[in-house]
């Protein structure tokens, strides 16, 4: 299987030294059964073969992309620090991968790579995710995407998106399952230590106050919000704060948040509860009635909901006593 692997100035390394190593540590196991290895992987760049990155490394890459006549059978896009400025600096990539995606070419994105695949257009009606700290900004630039900002990676007929930094590796991991099986796929995450499983992202999400908009109302409604999650609060009594009619409000916080205000109560509360249980030792009932819920099922459902996993296990992983520890 021929993998091209995208270089340029402006790229993040870890996504594609991560998958470097990880098919190459497919081919290592396949020929020390004595078989020959599955993936032939190559850097490619623009124009010149020697890439000097951000890191002040310099990548020496195998070819370039006018050199490429045949079709890849996979290419691997990588993560931009700036999503929009590294797109722009390495626009050249994007109708080579159109062309090859037109000649069978499979696609994959790291991170905020999805930024590039969206500027290609094929990502138009499809699935998609990336970094959630640039998803709202993927939403409003792309809205023909279905941006799943929750997701760790997407497959829409041969397209592959990934979300946040090292949530590509359970994207490769997800491709060596298709290509070489589940049982190989178990073999490489057990080796580089990666949750099998893992499905969702949104548990690294930390809080955003989704102020990027220019609704002022809307923006004092959200420090509201902020201020006094922890008392029962009212659409009425949140749109009265800011003298706005109740069924104005609702339309207004909407556009210009992209939740409603209920979805961002919930989530003010669940982000205060992610950092008591991170801070504290306090019993899981103490951090609901502080964050303002008193029905434990309720809250648990919740929790899960807007993180992915429950509020013991979200201590389990994040408590910073643990992490001392």
């Amino acid at each position: 299987m021929k993998i091209s692997c995208l270089v340029s100035e402006d790229c993040i390394m870890v996504g594609l030294t991560g998958a470097l190593d990880m098919f190459g540590a497919v081919n290592k196991l396949l020929m020390e059964n004595g078989e020959d290895p599955f993936f032939e992987i190559e850097l490619v760049s623009i124009q010149h073969r020697n890439i000097h990155t951000p890191i002040n490394m310099s990548i020496y890459c195998h070819r370039t992309i006018q050199e490429i006549d045949s079709t890849c059978d996979l290419i691997l896009v990588p993560a931009f620090m700036d999503p929009v400025e590294g797109t722009r600096k390495s626009y050249e990539f994007i109708p080579f991968l159109k062309k090859q995606h037109a000649m069978g070419a499979e696609l994959a994105s790291m991170c905020s790579g999805a930024f590039m695949l969206a500027e290609t257009g094929l990502l138009k009606g499809k699935e998609a995710t990336t970094h959630w700290y640039s998803a709202d900004l993927f939403a409003e630039m792309y809205p023909e995407v279905r941006l799943n900002s929750e997701g760790i990676l997407t497959d829409s007929e041969g397209i592959y998106t990934s979300g946040g930094a090292t949530s590509s590796f359970n994207m490769i991991v997800y491709i060596i399952e298709k290509f070489m099986g589940r049982e190989m796929a178990l073999i490489i995450s057990k080796l580089f230590a990666l949750d099998y499983s893992r499905n969702s992202q949104s548990h690294f999400a930390m809080f955003s106050t989704q102020k990027r908009h220019s609704d002022k109302e809307v923006i004092k409604a959200q420090e509201y919000i902020e201020q006094n999650f922890k008392h029962k609060l009212s659409i009425e009594e949140i749109a009265d704060s800011v003298a706005i009619s109740k069924r104005n409000f609702i339309r207004r916080f909407k556009k210009a948040t992209n939740n409603t205000p209920i979805q961002y109560i919930q989530r003010v509360k669940i982000e205060a509860a992610k950092k008591a249980l991170e801070g504290s030792e306090d019993p899981i009932n103490l951090v609901m009635y502080d964050v303002g819920y008193n029905d434990v099922k309720t809250f648990r459902k919740l929790f899960k909901k807007i993180t992915g996993i429950t509020p013991n296990e979200y201590r389990s992983k994040y408590s910073k006593s643990k992490i001392v520890a």
